[in-house]
């Protein structure tokens, strides 16, 4: 029997056409037209000219965002209109954020995950190769930082910010056994430097603990943590009969790469344990958002020099390696790939060195979370995320990258941005009234601003940000960014393309100059 086309529902023809349409995987047809509305938007970018600092592509028209549906190629092109203006993180002028231009095998992962769209909480859903990957990610990262990769645990999650909240969650938990079940009962502190991130407060406060629980420990001359000063601080704390959960140590500060003293942490933690008889571990958390991936050089062979670095640049990287390579004292370390691992956000993991009964207290079991089913399983990393549903995109563009480039390809690029960084901070101590706060530095960040003696704080503050405003309208412009240091508002650089020539440096420095001299400060 032949069924009538028009008795069929409404509904039913919109889905039908839409299958062959619209969704790649439920018919060839859709497949074909995704193949053809992916080469459209490659030829789109294609006219764009990366040459500039920010990226230009065509204009189209406003679509009206209503209930008619659109022609997927009019979508499209409003679509890639959207990007117009955004900064181009592969050009070396751009140097606003730790945004990184990303390779084109993690960008087709990227694609390829977003298509299929597994969700790794489950292998169920995820396929057990894909949770393997993750397992196989967690357990290279492990070993690059020093843990044991048989006792250490981790998994992939959003954004550094949630990976410092489950280091600081750990250490709640170890202070104060059954908190994650029953509540916080007793004031607990928490400890980082002044230079840390922001989101250490903004942890605390969702934890349960405010944001006024955080202690900030005064920096030294090279932003790193003044141990004497952590020192003092937290004995007050236990002498009070508080409780410390956690010291979190910064590897790599966002704005200055300053790197504290992990081994120095350690020492005063188990020293503070005896001194104190406390009966709880105090935890340590590394957040090596950005100092990570220097531990690729730990095996670097420093004497023959073999990827043939400058003798400046050979000693900053070994200068940073003597802090990076303590990340193994800590309990538990957080970092981020979509930084300098060059993957797309969002690409970042939690490591915790080994899976203990503090740990294993926030896992979540069939009886709490039945909708999880298998998930909740063994070691499913879907036992003790936030999250409940995790695209693995993170874990895979991680895992394209670290094959495709090697340990050799990420030194390379790291010793590109340690020399650019320091060549940046020499030359622009030699403009008159500029001060580089971190001109010791050792990453590819840096923070400058100009300064008189005849302004006052708010007249400073105010002529460089319209230094900063002047740059970017230069005809050579400039992608540069503010951040406050104490109550300075002052210029930042951050290197994070590898693609730069000493001659963009000298660009740089010459647009600040002209900006300078244009508004009579120099």
């Amino acid at each position: 029997m032949v069924r009538i086309e028009s008795n069929i529902p409404k509904y039913l023809k919109i889905i039908r056409n839409q299958k062959t349409r619209d969704f790649p995987l439920a018919s060839k047809r859709a497949f074909a037209k995704m193949q053809t509305l992916l080469d459209k938007a490659c030829f789109e970018l294609r006219q764009t000219d990366f040459n500039f600092p920010k990226i230009c592509v065509s204009p189209s028209k406003q679509i009206v965002l209503d209930q008619n549906k659109n022609d997927a190629r009019k979508v499209l092109d409003y679509i890639i209109n959207l990007f117009n203006g955004l900064p181009n993180w592969a050009h070396p002028l751009t140097q606003m954020n730790l945004m990184p231009p990303t390779t084109a095998v993690s960008v087709v992962t990227a694609f390829l995950t977003a298509l299929f769209n597994p969700d790794i909480c489950s292998p169920e859903l995820a396929g057990e190769q894909i949770a393997q990957a993750e397992g196989r990610i967690v357990k290279f990262l492990s070993n690059l930082v020093g843990y044991d990769p048989q006792k250490a645990f981790g998994f992939f999650t959003y954004g550094g910010s949630l990976a410092i909240q489950y280091g600081i969650l750990l250490g709640l938990e170890k202070a104060s056994p059954g908190r994650f079940r029953h509540g916080q009962k007793e004031e607990t502190k928490i400890l980082c430097s002044e230079a840390a991130h922001f989101s250490i407060q903004y942890a605390a406060g969702i934890l349960g603990l405010g944001s006024n629980s955080v202690i900030a420990v005064k920096t030294k001359e090279d932003g790193s943590m003044d141990l004497k000063d952590l020192d003092l601080k937290a004995r007050e704390i236990l002498r009070r009969g508080k409780k410390i959960a956690c010291v979190v140590g910064t590897l790599g500060t966002t704005d200055n790469f300053a790197l504290d003293d992990l081994r120095g942490i350690f020492y005063l933690r188990n020293k503070w344990r005896a001194e104190f008889s406390l009966n709880y571990p105090i935890s340590i958390h590394a957040d090596a958002a950005i100092g990570w991936a220097w531990s690729f050089f730990k095996n670097y062979d420093f004497s023959t020099n073999p990827l043939q670095f400058p003798p400046e640049t050979l000693q900053a990287l070994k200068k940073i390696l003597t802090r990076i390579k303590h990340l193994e004292k800590a309990d538990t370390v957080s970092l981020n790939p979509h930084k300098y691992g060059y993957v797309p956000i969002p690409a970042s993991f939690i490591l915790f060195k080994q899976e203990d009964d503090a740990l294993s207290s926030l896992r979540r079991g069939i009886k709490e979370a039945p909708q999880l089913g298998k998930a909740t399983m063994g070691r499913n990393t879907g036992s003790y995320t936030i999250e409940t549903t995790r695209s693995p995109i993170g874990v895979l563009t991680t895992l394209a990258n670290f094959l495709s480039l090697g340990t050799e390809g990420y030194q390379a690029i790291l010793g590109r941005v340690v020399e650019m960084g320091l060549l940046l901070r020499q030359k622009l101590k030699q403009i008159k009234g500029v001060e580089v706060f971190n001109e010791h530095g050792l990453g590819g960040g840096t923070t400058f601003c100009f300064t008189c003696p005849a302004w006052t704080l708010e007249e400073q503050n105010l002529i460089n940000e319209t230094i900063l405003d002047r740059l970017s309208f230069q005809s050579a412009p400039v992608n540069l960014s503010l951040t406050r240091i104490g109550e300075k508002t002052t210029i930042k650089s951050l290197i994070i393309t590898p693609f730069l020539e000493s001659e963009d440096i000298d660009k740089l420095v010459s647009s600040i100059r002209a900006v300078a001299v244009d508004m009579n400060l120099s």
